[in-house]
């Protein structure tokens, strides 16, 4: 966990940010990105598309500026556990900083969906066997 206060944007060179950033890297952003990218590492919150104020995470006092600075970092390989990831705007949190939520696929419907998943091909097998040993029990007959 961290406070890096930084700009990265959407930037296409690197694996560690997905297309929907706003703005556009700074150097500071460029660092984190490599860092990132070193450490498998991903900014969810540039993945998704969403409106300019659901992408927003700090406003400046008076209102004129708008940035994306704050992001949620996560492992590379449990990307698919997110489903979709912005700023709660009506959040009141006596900041000027917008709180961020992801939303993650409940664990319990993973564990059905791998089940499930182990089921079938437990089914597809049987299926193959039982055919196989029908035809060797037809080649037998004659």
């Amino acid at each position: 966990m961290g406070d890096f206060n930084t700009k990265i944007g959407s930037n296409k060179d690197h694996v560690a940010c997905g297309n929907f950033g706003l703005g556009e890297t700074k150097e500071r952003g460029e660092m984190i990105l490599d860092w990132m990218e070193n450490n498998n590492l991903i900014a969810m919150d540039t993945c998704f598309r969403h409106r300019l104020k659901e992408k927003v995470t700090w406003v400046s006092p008076d209102g004129r500026y708008m940035n994306m600075i704050d992001f949620i970092i996560i492992r590379r390989i449990e990307r698919v556990e997110v489903r979709d990831c912005r700023s709660l705007v009506s959040a009141d949190c006596d900041s000027d900083h917008h709180m961020k939520s992801p939303a993650t696929k409940p664990w319990i419907a993973n564990e059905c969906w791998r089940l499930i998943q182990k089921r079938k091909k437990e089914r597809k097998r049987t299926q193959m066997e039982k055919a196989t040993e029908q035809q060797l029990r037809g080649q037998r007959r004659p």
